[in-house]
């Protein structure tokens, strides 16, 4: 593992689910005034992007999107996907 990998990476992933949930958390607030909602797949494309813990967190935390069992499903396989890479790319 270079040094690059090993700074960047914990850092990306950091602001990514930092975003991830705080999209979450305007969508919460925006749907309960009824304003214009952030739209779903922006919500997923945090997720797919490493921001899964943010949307997870959003999830159970704000009670949010914990319906869509669409939703859920397309994060649990995406954060599936990271596990992957990162098992695999650590070796």
């Amino acid at each position: 593992m270079h040094l690059f990998d090993f700074l960047f990476l914990p850092n990306y992933l950091l602001w990514v689910n930092m975003i991830a949930l705080g999209l979450m958390l305007l969508d919460k607030f925006v749907a309960s005034f009824k304003f214009q909602r952030v739209p779903e797949k922006l919500l997923f494309i945090a997720c797919c992007i490493g921001g899964f813990v943010g949307i997870f967190v959003g999830i159970f935390l704000f009670r949010h999107k914990c319906s869509k069992s669409s939703f859920i499903l397309s994060c649990v396989a995406s954060t599936f996907v990271w596990v992957l890479a990162f098992i695999l790319f650590k070796q």
